[in-house]
């Protein structure tokens, strides 16, 4: 998938959002499609991971084992403190300081981006939909990067 259609696709469910905590919820999401979306195109039955229920931080450890040329080391980070946040609102009725870490999650992403996405000032909704974009094209690279052939009549000794 090229940039700009991932970038396109992942900014829309997000553009019109003004709340932080939908915005944050909605973030997750995305970034979880792409991973199962990597899934599969490296596993040949990757359904056994929706099967098997694997949790989100489940699913970022499958692919930190996947990674071995740590390539996508910093995304799988930056995942972590998304589903850190998220499990911050999922498990507490009133979670002090989650706009400061969004904000916070936001800028961590955007320092890394090789060519800015955005300008430093914007709404939020903004923000999160290119850092998301950039995170879930990463992924995407190292889904079609470490894909395997799935055609049962080859065989190779």
């Amino acid at each position: 998938m090229a940039d700009e259609l991932i970038l396109e696709k992942t900014k829309q469910p997000l553009r019109s959002i003004d709340d932080l905590t939908l915005l944050l919820l909605k973030s997750h999401l995305i970034l979880e499609q792409a991973m199962n979306a990597g899934f599969r195109e490296v596993f040949a039955h990757s359904d056994a991971l929706n099967i098997g229920r694997l949790t989100f931080y489940q699913r970022l450890q499958v692919l930190r084992a996947l990674d071995s040329t740590d390539s996508i080391k910093d995304i799988l980070e930056f995942s972590e403190k998304l589903n850190s946040l998220r499990n911050r609102l999922a498990h507490q009725l009133e979670p002090i300081g989650t706009e400061d870490a969004i904000r916070s999650f936001i800028e961590t992403v955007a320092k890394s981006i090789p060519y800015h996405y955005f300008e430093a000032t914007g709404p939020p909704n903004l923000h999160m939909g290119m850092c998301i974009a950039y995170m879930c094209g990463r992924l995407n690279a190292f889904g079609m990067a470490t894909r395997i052939e799935h055609d049962p009549l080859r065989f190779v000794c």
